[in-house]
């Protein structure tokens, strides 16, 4: 749902605390012309953001879902945090564990390695998004375990926060068929032993890589929290 123009965040915002107004009630300024406001106000019905009962106007369903983005103070548009999936896939077949690291091979962070992720999906289970994502990206199939909840916030030299990220960390034992590519990146099974000689470019660092193959070794049905800020200059 994309970011609408201000004016007709104001429209929506007025709407927020209304079961409906008239066409003069929803001008978020008097002296405001009428073309112009009428302008803003047909895109948001053409749109399927307000409909229109007689002479009163109210919000439509993906106007109701729009305006909780709206600060209930400001009425202006409230950046929230990204949510996504990472699935760790394992493979304790032998003496020692391998897990599948992917090289990024898209911007922001083309280069860097680490576990593979997506986004959830509107209306998309935590669960379902683990076995989407490691699928279309690998063509592994297995059953997740949430493992890990990690917020990060990733900040560049100037301290400007660039992303703000909600990761739920799942982990697949063992996953079923053959691996393939993707163009958004390399995937390769690396030795625990192996893992500091050839993860050089990890997401963050190789201490929270090493960290995190800990609390997935260490696995007992509890899930981790961690939230971190990390300086991501250099890496986009």
């Amino acid at each position: 749902m994309n970011e609408l123009h201000p004016t007709q965040n104001q429209i929506l915002y007025k709407l927020k605390f209304s079961k409906g107004l008239h066409y003069s009630e929803m001008k978020p300024d008097k002296e405001m012309e009428n073309n112009q406001f009428q302008f803003h106000l047909d895109q948001l019905l053409k749109k399927g953001y307000v409909t229109k009962s007689g002479d009163i106007y109210e919000l439509a369903g993906t106007g109701k879902q729009y305006v909780k983005k709206l600060d209930s103070e400001t009425g202006k548009v409230v950046k929230q945090p990204h949510v996504s999936v990472r699935v760790a896939c394992i493979k304790n077949t032998g003496p020692e564990n391998e897990y599948l690291f992917y090289t990024r091979l898209m911007h922001p962070y083309y280069g860097c390695q680490g576990f593979p992720a997506g986004k959830l999906e509107h209306g998309e289970t935590l669960m379902e998004a683990a076995k989407r994502e490691i699928q279309e990206e690998t063509g592994l199939t297995g059953e997740p375990k949430m493992v890990a909840v990690t917020h990060y916030i990733d900040i560049d030299g100037s301290g400007e926060c660039l992303t703000d990220k909600l990761m739920f960390l799942f982990t697949i034992m063992n996953p079923s068929g053959d691996l393939v590519g993707s163009k958004e990146g390399k995937y390769e099974w690396i030795k625990r032993s192996e893992v500091e000689s050839k993860i050089l470019k990890p997401f963050e660092n190789i201490e929270g890589v090493l960290k995190e193959l800990d609390i997935l070794d260490k696995y007992d049905h509890h899930i981790s929290f961690i939230e971190k800020v990390n300086n991501v200059e250099g890496k986009f």
